[in-house]
């Protein structure tokens, strides 16, 4: 009779168990991580948990998809999601120098200093694999994927095996008073499966897990996303700096020039004072060389910071510093743009991905008091009173006289529903869980309407770059025109009165000088602002990095770089660049 009993109760654990593994397969067919969102986030939520009778319904938030590499688990495919077509509005990389640039002869390395020659391309090629901020996405999404696989398992038991010996010697007492003065040993050695749990957190634990891979998924991308950008503004701090040195070279040039004529003038035509304006002039112009070549230098440490390069080398771009990059046309406007923005960014699609794992939350906690929990583990025993032990060997004596050695088998299986403080807490608990939700949902508007800013900040950014690089252009032929006129007029001479005086004074000359100085800062300036806001630009519309690192870059482009670092640094261990599967 006893074993019949315990064939059912065995029986009906194992039927439980089935039943709980097929409920979880149930659910994840009803959320797949990257199944097609809902419509709106506040939709959704709405109409699974409304948080108060009147919730925000003026809040709408985009779809946005997230776009990162597919990732395996356990023999299970999570198929990445589809990021939106670049289209019509991105057209770069285009390159350009301008209408008239200024043709400078560049400032070379200076001794001592160790050179290394990149290009653009290889530097957004790099940007794909190498900065710290991808290789820590990539971590917190390895954690994420481990955490998920713990919670697809949580409805197996675990498997205890071992043994366990209870000894006795001297007085006891029965239990009907008297005192008996006896011995006894026994030993056990076997296993037995333990599992307690609420199968409401089997259930609903997975699909929290998988929203959170979905989210750290989007979270590499947006990883990948900032990596260029931020190597990119360093590569075009380089050439900014880069050009404001080759100016600086040219003005010195020219400051030399003017000394030298203004020294050859005749003493009744000029006083020896201009020389000394001059000269004062051209000190200072040196001490501005020496000042551009370490802006150069710190702006180089920079750039191999963020690519993690030999960081005692002075980058020296293969471009010509007025290289002008046009990814978006700046006659694109801000009506087309805003809408991908808050179509592709992934920190959109992260957030979403953050208020889908409340809403399961929600649920969790919903169907906590109607699931029961399960309590599976042997049956305590003197020998074992944990239950840790369900099977196995049994060994005995009782005051020296050994028992036969025995199977024991002692389940212990338990269904029971459970009301959280007469069910006051779960409803507590439910309104926690709703108050995350909300809390999730501010803060996906906050990330949306940042996006909208910075898409019009970069949108206005590459405008006003556009214009003033042009504006530039002009103001350099402008001045090197009236310096060269200056410059040729101070060697002239006209009767005045009857006295021979110069056509133009040397403070003339001078102060065209420093036209021409400011000229070429803000030429330079105003190229590397145009480069940087459309990267900005790029990176506020949401745009996979890779279509820049990988997809529109030809590899003969790509030029081979020393990436080995000083021995006291640690190596980097990135993976090859564009190597990965699945979108970018």
């Amino acid at each position: 009779m006893i074993g019949i009993l315990r064939a059912k109760v065995l029986t009906a654990a194992a039927a439980l168990l089935a039943s709980l593994l097929n409920v979880t397969s149930v659910f994840a067919q009803d959320a797949p991580l990257a199944s097609t969102p809902p419509a709106t986030a506040t939709a959704t939520a709405a109409q699974d948990a409304p948080l108060t009778s009147t919730p925000p319904a003026t809040e709408t938030a985009p779809m946005p998809s997230p776009v990162s590499p597919g990732t395996t688990i356990s023999g299970r495919d999570i198929p990445p999601a589809r990021g939106a077509t670049p289209g019509q509005i991105l057209q770069g990389p285009i390159v350009s120098e301008g209408e008239a640039p200024p043709h400078l002869k560049l400032g070379q390395v200076q001794a001592g200093d160790v050179p290394l020659a990149i290009n653009l391309p290889t530097a957004l090629r790099l940007a794909d694999a190498r900065p710290l901020i991808i290789a820590a996405a990539q971590a917190s999404l390895q954690l994420a994927l481990a955490q998920w696989q713990h919670a697809r398992v949580l409805w197996l038991p675990s498997l205890n095996a071992g043994g366990a010996y209870l000894g006795h010697a001297g007085g006891s007492a029965g239990n009907r008073g008297p005192e008996f003065i006896n011995g006894r040993d026994q030993l056990m050695i076997g296993g037995g499966v333990y599992a307690i749990y609420a199968v409401t957190d089997a259930i609903f634990t997975p699909l929290y897990q998988r929203q959170i891979v979905r989210a750290r998924q989007a979270d590499v991308q947006t990883a990948r996303n900032d990596a260029l950008r931020n190597v990119a503004e360093a590569y075009f701090t380089v050439q900014q700096e880069r050009g404001r040195l080759a100016g600086m070279l040219d003005v010195q040039e020219k400051s030399r020039r003017l000394v030298d004529a203004i020294r050859s003038l005749s003493k009744d035509l000029t006083a020896p004072i201009e020389v000394n304006r001059a000269q004062t002039q051209l000190a200072d112009i040196e001490r501005e060389v020496a000042l551009k070549y370490q802006d150069w230098r710190v702006a180089s440490a920079e750039l191999t910071r963020e690519l993690r390069l030999n960081p005692i080398t002075v980058v020296e771009p293969l471009e010509p510093p007025e290289l002008q990059v046009t990814l978006i046309s700046p006659r694109e406007t801000v009506d087309n743009l805003v809408p991908i923005g808050l179509t592709n960014r992934p920190e959109l699609a992260a957030n979403q991905a953050l208020v889908q794992a409340t809403l399961a939350r929600i649920r969790q906690e919903r169907m906590r008091p109607l699931i029961p929990s399960l309590i599976l583990a042997g049956n305590p025993i003197p020998v074992a009173p944990f239950g840790e032990l369900m099977f196995g060997g049994f060994w005995s004596d009782f005051s020296g006289h050994n028992n036969p050695a025995s199977f024991r088998f002692d389940p212990n299986v338990q269904l029971f529903w459970q009301l959280e403080n007469f069910g006051l807490g779960n409803r507590a608990l439910v309104r926690e869980r709703q108050a995350d939700r909300q809390r999730a949902l501010v803060e996906l508007f906050r990330v949306q309407d940042h996006v909208a800013a910075e898409v019009v900040q970069a949108h206005a950014r590459v405008q006003s770059a556009a214009i003033r690089v042009a504006r530039a252009e002009t103001e350099i032929q402008q001045a090197v025109t009236t310096f060269n006129g200056n410059l040729k007029a101070i060697r002239q001479t006209t009767d005045f009165g009857g006295r021979l005086v110069l056509v133009n004074r040397p403070l003339e000359a001078v102060d065209s000088l420093r036209q021409v100085e400011r000229a070429y800062d803000n030429y330079f300036l105003s190229v590397s602002d145009y480069n940087k806001a459309q990267f900005q630009l790029y990176w506020a519309l949401g745009y996979p990095a890779g279509i820049l690192a990988c997809d529109r870059i030809n590899n003969d482009e790509v030029r081979p770089v020393d990436t080995s670092r000083p021995p006291q640094m640690a190596p980097v261990n990135a993976p090859p660049p564009c190597q990965r599967c699945g979108p970018r």
